[in-house]
C-alpha cells in the first residue's frame, strides 16, 4: 500500500465529511434558490454551514462566498476588489511567491490597465515590511500576500503587514489555503481571504472566499442573483455543508494535530541525509510541510523513483506540478534553474506515522548512496 506524503496538494475526505455529504445529497437535494419547502429547507442548511465556517474561523458570515475551488475564489476576489477601487486608484502589489492562480490574476489585471508590483523575497521566501513600504504609491489600493507559500513552506508575517496596510487604508487579501485548519490565521487586518475543502478533509470542488462587510466590491460577472452576485451558478448543498462539516472538524482537531505535524516534522529532520537541503525559512514554516533538494538529482526524478518505493509525494504546487517549468518560488528566493528543477516537497497529514516518516527518509538515504555509487562508476 502506498504511503501518502502529499497533503499539501490535497487529502482524503474525513469520514464524517462523507457522511455529511452522502445524507444532504440524499435528502436536502432542492435547489436554495426554490420557492417551496425543498428549496427553503436547502437554503437553511447554507445558512447554517457558512454560521459554522464564519464562527470557527472568528469571520462574519455575511461575508462569505462559496466558488469552485481555492483558484477561481482568488481570481474573482481580487478582480472585484480591484475594480472596486478603480477610482482610487490602478497600483496593486503582490509578491514573487505567490499562488499561480494569484499571479495570473494579477497578470490579467495588467492586461485591463493596472499596474502590479512584484515584491521580491528574501532568501527563506518572506516577503519584508521595508520592501513593502518601498513599493507603495499614492495610487496603491490593494496587496495580496498568501499566509503560507505551498511550495517553500514559509509563513509570511501577515499580521505584521495588515496592521500596516490598515493606518494607511490599503486593502490587504491573502490566500490561506494551506493555513487554515492548520494554524491559527491572524484575520483582523484582511479584507478577504480565501480557503479550499479539499485541503482540510472536505470535498473537491468547493472553496471559500470571504471579503470583510463593508469592503466595496463589484462582480467580476454581471447579471447573477447567486451569492449577492459575486458568482453564478446553484449553489452546491452537499459541499458546502460538508466542508462546514470539515472546517468543524479541523478546528477541534487543530492543537492535537499541530502536535503532531510538528514531531514527525522533528522526526524528519532528525533522519534526514546531511545532504538533502531543506529550502523555506527554517522556523516560520508550514507545520506539516518540507520543501528540499537534492544537489545533482532532478525532482521529478526523485519523485518517480518514489513512487516505484511505494512513496506519494511531488514537485511542487498540484496546479503547475505537470508542467516542467522551474518553481518560481526556487527563482526567486536566488536558485538556480537547475537547482529549482531539484526541488520535492514532502508534506504530512492526520494519517501519516513516525514510522512512515523514518521509512521514507531510509529511501531518501538509499536513493542518495545508490547516485553516489553511480556517480562514481560513471567517473572510473
Amino acid at each position: 500500500m502506498m504511503i501518502y506524503l502529499d497533503y499539501c496538494a490535497t487529502t482524503p475526505m474525513s469520514s464524517s465529511a462523507q457522511s455529511i455529504y452522502t445524507t444532504i445529497a440524499s435528502k436536502y437535494y432542492g435547489n436554495a434558490s426554490s420557492l417551496h419547502d425543498l428549496g427553503y429547507e436547502a437554503a437553511e442548511i447554507i445558512t447554517v454551514s457558512k454560521q459554522t465556517i464564519a464562527d470557527r474561523l472568528g469571520l462574519d458570515s455575511t461575508g462569505l462566498y462559496f466558488t469552485g475551488s481555492a483558484s477561481e475564489a482568488n481570481f474573482l476576489t481580487l478582480t472585484s476588489l480591484a475594480f472596486a477601487y478603480l477610482d482610487k486608484g490602478n497600483h496593486l502589489i503582490t509578491s514573487k511567491c505567490e499562488h499561480p492562480s494569484v499571479l495570473s490574476t494579477f497578470t490579467y489585471l495588467e492586461q485591463h490597465g493596472f499596474s502590479v508590483t512584484y515584491l521580491p523575497v528574501n532568501n527563506f521566501g518572506q516577503v519584508t515590511l521595508p520592501t513593502l513600504i518601498d513599493a507603495i504609491q499614492p495610487n496603491t489600493t490593494l496587496v495580496s500576500i498568501s499566509h503560507g507559500q505551498s511550495e517553500l513552506g514559509t509563513l509570511q508575517p501577515i499580521e505584521e503587514i495588515g496592521s500596516f496596510l490598515s493606518r494607511y487604508g490599503i486593502l490587504f487579501h491573502s490566500d490561506c489555503v494551506q493555513t487554515v485548519g492548520k494554524l491559527s490565521v491572524p484575520t483582523t487586518h484582511l479584507a478577504s481571504l480565501t480557503f479550499s475543502a479539499h485541503k482540510l478533509y472536505g470535498p473537491k470542488g468547493i472553496a471559500a472566499a470571504y471579503i470583510c462587510p463593508g469592503v466595496k466590491w463589484v462582480p467580476f460577472l454581471p447579471g447573477s442573483h447567486h451569492q449577492n452576485g459575486f458568482r453564478h451558478g446553484t449553489l452546491d448543498v452537499p459541499s458546502i455543508a460538508s466542508f462546514a462539516g470539515a472546517v468543524d472538524e479541523a478546528i477541534a482537531m487543530k492543537e492535537k494535530q499541530l502536535s503532531l505535524y510538528r514531531q514527525l516534522q522533528q522526526t524528519f529532520l532528525n533522519h534526514l541525509d546531511t545532504s538533502v537541503i531543506v529550502e523555506g525559512h527554517p522556523t516560520e514554516r508550514l507545520p506539516n510541510h518540507l520543501g528540499l533538494r537534492i544537489k545533482g538529482l532532478e525532482g521529478q526524478y526523485v519523485l518517480l523513483e518514489a513512487n516505484r518505493a511505494g512513496f506519494a509525494i511531488s514537485t511542487g504546487t498540484a496546479c503547475t506540478s505537470g508542467h516542467q517549468e522551474a518553481p518560481s518560488s526556487l527563482l526567486a528566493i536566488g536558485r538556480t534553474v537547475q537547482e529549482a528543477h531539484e526541488f520535492f516537497r514532502v508534506s504530512f497529514g492526520r494519517d501519516t506515522t513516525v514510522k512512515a516518516v523514518e521509512q521514507f527518509t531510509q529511501f531518501l538515504h538509499s536513493l542518495i548512496e545508490r547516485h553516489k555509487s553511480m556517480r562514481q562508476k560513471v567517473g572510473t
